[in-house]
């Protein structure tokens, strides 16, 4: 290198775990090229912006806009283009991993809740990208949770999930790519099916939403809303038009979050954590119920796999996926896009959230190893 400029990267507790230089080579391209200190680690927790998080052999750099891999001690850079910056964890497994999953979280919480199951599948042999949504946990940083954008904001969720799978196709190409959805995640996976399932070895659908036949009708009531109260408003009426029917589904509840789970610590929790059971902006009901509309229409789908696997993963008694009637016309609505290998699994006992009830370890080792039998 002819010359460039040295900048230190350092975490929020000021351990050094690298250095960046910006090179000009003598073609005068400039590359990016990494120097290590000790203190690498499996598991990458990615949530700071302007931050360097190692990973055995690869790093990865958030700017505001831009997500650039490294390769260890090679000058060699492949940059990402992001409408924002994504908080993301990677958990990756001793030795080769035997393939990739992407866990796309649903409304109103965030990736960390999903870090037991990740592990889970790590420590069976699988690197697993987990990321928190737009308008969600870190990547909401400041701004306003269950928001998504003045305009568009369905389209905006469903292309975060498309920037991690690029960013885990890239790193692993050669490896199955497995997506795994949880309800609002799972109508975000369902969408990203439509366009992209060349992508995809196999998807996974938790607690997957049945389409509403009033989503329409709730997008207009929305808009009317939107008119008086603006578009990062909040109504009691899109509140209960999205939500209301689930709490009130369960009989003699101990909280309006019963609905989520048997399992009353999960459920205490939740309502603990901050960055879990918060509203919707006016304009993010909007976005959710288009969603709903987009998942269903059977024309959105271009499918080039029709032997993808599929599979719905669901609680005995979990209110949104509309009992056996509504999980049938989920997968109806998916047989009808052209996919044939769709398979479904009733969990018993269990609401809405699978992966965190008493008995989750059965739901855990169910899932990988029908993720395993898919390879």
């Amino acid at each position: 290198a002819a010359h460039g400029s040295f900048r230190t990267v350092e975490f929020a507790d000021d351990r050094r775990f690298a250095a960046l230089h910006k090179i000009t080579g003598h073609n005068g391209n400039q590359h990016i090229a990494l120097r290590l200190f000790p203190g690498l680690f499996n598991l990458v927790d990615v949530a700071v912006m302007k931050r360097i998080v190692l990973s055995g052999d690869t790093a990865y750099f958030f700017t505001g806009h831009m997500l650039i891999m490294l390769q260890y001690l090679k000058i060699k850079a492949r940059k990402i283009i992001m409408g924002e910056t994504l908080a993301v964890s990677f958990y990756k497994p001793k030795g080769e991993p035997k393939a990739v999953v992407e866990i796309v979280h649903g409304m109103a919480e965030h990736r960390k809740r999903y870090a037991d199951f990740a592990k889970y599948l790590m420590n069976r042999g699988f690197a697993v990208y987990t990321y928190d949504l737009p308008g969600h946990g870190e990547t909401a940083g400041t701004g306003t949770l269950g928001y998504f954008g003045e305009a568009n904001g369905w389209t905006h969720l469903v292309n975060s999930a498309y920037e991690v799978a690029q960013t885990a196709k890239a790193e692993y190409p050669d490896k199955p790519f497995i997506l795994l959805g949880h309800s609002m995640g799972s109508m975000i996976a369902r969408c990203f099916l439509q366009t992209h399932d060349d992508m995809l070895d196999a998807l996974v659908l938790s607690g997957a939403p049945c389409y509403q036949s009033a989503a329409p009708v709730g997008i207009g009531i929305g808009k009317a809303l939107k008119k008086v109260k603006g578009a990062k408003g909040y109504s009691k009426v899109m509140d209960f038009l999205l939500t209301g029917t689930f709490a009130a589904s369960i009989k003699n509840a101990r909280t309006p979050f019963d609905w989520i789970s048997v399992n009353k610590e999960n459920v205490d929790r939740y309502i603990a954590d901050p960055l879990c059971g918060f509203p919707f902006t006016i304009q993010g009901y909007i976005d959710e119920l288009q969603g709903v509309c987009d998942m269903h229409n059977v024309s959105k789908y271009h499918c080039t796999k029709p032997d993808l696997p599929v599979l719905f993963a669901a609680g005995e008694y979990d209110p949104c996926t509309g009992g056996t009637k509504g999980l049938a016309d989920s997968a109806d609505t998916l047989r009808a896009a052209g996919y044939s290998h769709i398979d479904a699994r009733l969990f018993e006992g269990m609401r809405h959230e699978i992966l965190n009830e008493c008995d989750r370890e059965k739901v855990f080792a169910a899932i990988a190893e029908w993720i395993e039998t898919q390879l």
